[in-house]
């Protein structure tokens, strides 16, 4: 149970209200901050108790205009907000949904797709009669089966072929398989090795052992060869002279074997060159149709190469052999050496033409694959020359920009689409949330029935799966509309829902329950203030031992009434405490016994003018006293202020600030103040009045 509760320093001019008991009545005027205490209830002890306030309907009942019907609940009222928040996002967005569809000519979607769509039908008309054309001019390229979306997928791999390439692919396209060109070894002449060999003989110096004496070398020729004749004659056959045997001695010992050895490997070299000669003059050029059209360039080009080459080595060749006779002429003379004045690789060329051959074989291997790479490159070709008269590229941009826009609205509608539904869903799932009121609502219509011919009852209405929902019918069964509904008929209604809420199984915590009635009491209708404080008083009689309350008014009446013998019987359950404003900020005056509370409204003010007379808050007592002097004049009809000015000048004022009250004072104390006001009832022969509601409290 709540014993003591922290206040706030802005509202009372003390730090706490001590003393709590299980019943607690608190009047206070508006303004003298019953609210806070509620607040400071809410907030220090919602967590240690199980709290529940009564605040008026806004909490517990709603209207809900769209169905004529009231919402009835705590849970219920909770979500008719987002109910109603839901639903008009429904039909704002639902609006929106309209505005932008397709089917809206005025749509942005809708000019987008219009849009979009017009160009997509000239694509559309290009792709099929380009596909057309292809497939009737040029039915090798396209076979008979071709349509629009092949030609749609080839359109990206496009290219345009110069006029040559055009002749190449064609030409590959028509060949015929050709014969494999067998790879023959060619003899390769290194001609620096040979003539660094050519040039060792021709420098070569042979040795006279016997030293002869000849005319010439041309007479030592001579000599030499006859000499062959004569090996077994002793006679000369030309001149019949006689030989000596001496003389054909020293001739052979002149002519040795190294002479005839030097001589054969002349010969030899002289033979090879010859041959070398013959070898590279069978060298025959390429021939091109032996080759496809791929390599004819490259034949023409080895041609030329191969034609230079052999009259570069054939030209050597030709110095070497004129060198070698040269030395077999004059054996024993040697000569210069060749020189050669660039390097002359034969061997280049006879590597180049065997790759070439190699390509052009395995070429053949794969001619049908040629053969359809040719097709689809002069295919592509074709497909470029239309896509450029037709300016496609130019086109296609567009289209995707336009494509690009539409799928932008799309996107900005189908959001608008997905938040419908999900707002639908949470306003379903809210829906299924809302709780079934009706046992209570049976309860307070027979309670309801009590008012008599104002009565009114509860009509259960169901919207879709919201429950919570009543229609309102009246004394004479007929439905009404919820506009007629006055606040004290909407406050009764919240006010017994409370009630039996109080003892609700699925709602009751494990927690001692603190029960807050905040201002609860809002209409005169003696009928409706009948029946809350007779409910009131039923509670607080049967109030549990785990049930504290709290009741806060600023209805005399109603506080009177609620009260009816609460000072009969033990108090130490019961507190009650007054709230006076004090200025800025409230007092608190705990009232211990009946001759300090209120029994009328007159007298409350009485005992408000007491309060700020012990608390010498003179400037305060003027209002309290103005209502008291116009209570009297209503109930008496005399007027008090008739020979009295300075009374009439204080006490007949539109009072409504501290400073217009202090100002109308003129320095008067509490004390003068009272005997302003004693003397004003002398004067009518009321002294005993004052005397008695004065010295009573």
């Amino acid at each position: 149970m709540i014993k003591k509760l922290d206040l706030p320093q802005n509202v009372f001019n003390v730090e706490s209200l001590e003393n709590l008991k299980q019943k607690n009545i608190i009047f206070g005027k508006n303004g003298s901050g019953k609210s806070s205490i509620t607040k400071a209830i809410k907030d220090e002890y919602s967590e240690t108790y199980d709290i529940r306030i009564f605040q008026g309907i806004d909490s517990i009942i709603k209207d809900n205009k769209k169905l004529n019907s009231i919402v009835l609940g705590t849970e219920n009222v909770s979500l008719q907000p987002k109910l109603e928040q839901l639903t008009k996002d429904i039909t704002e967005i639902s609006a929106e949904i309209k505005k932008l569809a397709e089917n809206n000519t005025n749509s942005e979607l809708y000019k987008a797709k219009q849009s979009k769509e017009n160009l997509e039908k000239k694509l559309e008309k290009f792709y099929k009669e380009s596909a057309k054309e292809l497939k009737n001019n040029y039915t090798e390229l396209t076979g008979p089966n071709y349509d629009k979306n092949h030609f749609k997928n080839q359109i990206k791999n496009a290219k345009k072929l110069y006029s040559e390439e055009e002749i190449k692919y064609g030409k590959i396209l028509n060949e015929d398989i050709l014969n494999i060109i067998e790879i023959n070894p060619h003899t390769d002449i290194n001609l620096k090795e040979l003539i660094a060999e050519v040039n060792i003989l021709i420098q070569f110096q042979l040795l006279e052992k016997i030293v002869l004496e000849f005319k010439s070398e041309k007479h030592k020729n001579w000599v030499k060869e006859g000499l062959v004749l004569h090996q077994n004659l002793s006679r000369c056959q030309f001149c019949q002279s006689e030989i000596s045997k001496e003389r054909i001695k020293n001739l052979n010992e002149y002519f040795n074997d190294g002479v005839k050895d030097f001589e054969n490997k002349l010969n030899q070299m002289y033979l090879q060159v010859v041959e070398k000669k013959s070898n590279i003059g069978r060298m025959n050029l390429l021939n091109k149709s032996e080759y496809y059209f791929e390599f004819h360039q490259e034949v023409q080009e080895l041609n030329e190469e191969l034609i230079n080459i052999k009259d570069q080595v054939l030209e050597v060749l030709n110095k070497i052999q004129f060198k070698l006779e040269e030395r077999r002429t004059n054996l024993f003379n040697p000569l210069e050496k060749i020189e050669l004045e660039s390097e002359i690789l034969l061997c280049n060329i006879l590597t180049k033409i065997e790759v070439l051959n190699n390509k052009n074989n395995e070429y053949g291997k794969n001619l049908s694959d040629n053969k359809q790479n040719a097709r689809a490159t002069l295919l592509s070709n074709q497909i470029a020359k239309l896509c450029d008269d037709f300016k496609y590229d130019l086109k296609r941009i567009d289209y995707d920009n336009k494509c690009i826009i539409y799928n932008k609205e799309k996107d900005r509608y189908d959001k608008l689409k997905d938040k419908l539904v999900n707002i639908e869903l949470k306003l379903k799932d809210l829906k299924n949330r809302t709780t079934d009121e009706s046992i209570a609502a049976e309860k307070i219509n027979d309670l309801l029935k009590k008012l008599g011919n104002k009565s009114f009852s509860l009509e259960t209405f169901s919207d879709c799966n919201q429950e919570g929902q009543y229609r309102i019918k009246g004394y004479d069964g007929e439905l009404r509309d919820i506009a007629t509904l006055s606040t004290g008929e909407k406050n009764i209604v919240a006010f017994l829902w409370f009630l039996f809420n109080l003892d609700d199984i699925n709602l009751v915590e494990a927690k001692e329950q603190v029960i807050v009635f905040d201002d609860p009491m809002n209409s005169n209708d003696d009928t409706v203030q009948y029946l809350m404080i007779t409910k009131l008083q039923k509670l607080l009689k049967n109030l549990r031992e785990d049930q504290q309350i709290f009741i806060l008014t600023h209805n005399v009446h109603f506080y009177i009434n609620l009260r009816y013998k609460w000072w009969n019987g033990k108090q130490d359950k019961k507190n009650t405490v007054h709230l006076i404003k004090m200025g800025r900020k409230t007092e608190i005056k705990n009232i211990t016994s009946g001759s300090e509370d209120i029994d009328t409204s007159y007298r409350s003010l009485w005992n408000e003018v007491k309060f700020l007379y012990e608390n010498d808050k003179a400037s305060y007592m003027i209002n309290p006293l103005r209502r008291i002097f116009e209570t009297f004049e209503k109930f008496t009809g005399i007027n008090l202020f008739e020979d009295n000015g300075e009374a009439q000048k204080l006490f007949n004022v539109n009072s409504h600030s501290i400073d217009d009250l202090e100002a109308e004072l003129n320095g008067k104390n509490k004390d003068e103040l009272l005997d302003i006001v004693k003397n004003v009832f002398k004067e009518i022969n009321a002294e005993k009045h004052f005397e008695y509601y004065w010295n009573k409290n």
